[in-house]
């Protein structure tokens, strides 16, 4: 992918060509769009550090985001997330 190199040691290589980059901009906001919408009255009742570099915040309806700051893939509650990768879950009420 055109983003493969970007904030590696090989930054000076990186060339931009964000019309590459427009079809998972938009299925990510979409994504999370559709996730945070209703959550901005909700108020976080936890935040908590699962693993080392993952992170999980849990809102007051249920809903949760689960956040692999690694460089490498992870496996939690038997779904994988890939490297800086998120995972969305839980219902809405």
């Amino acid at each position: 992918a055109n983003d493969s190199i970007k904030e590696t040691e090989h930054n000076e290589l990186f060339a931009l060509n964000y019309e590459l980059w427009l079809d998972d901009a938009k299925a990510i906001y979409t994504e999370l769009n559709s996730f945070y919408d209703g959550l901005s009255s909700k108020k976080i009742i936890n935040h908590e550090k699962l693993q080392a570099g993952v992170y999980k915040t849990t809102y007051e309806n249920g809903q949760y985001v689960i956040v692999n700051y690694n460089q490498t893939r992870v496996t939690i509650e038997g779904k994988m997330i890939e490297a800086l990768g998120y995972m969305t879950g839980g219902d809405k009420t």
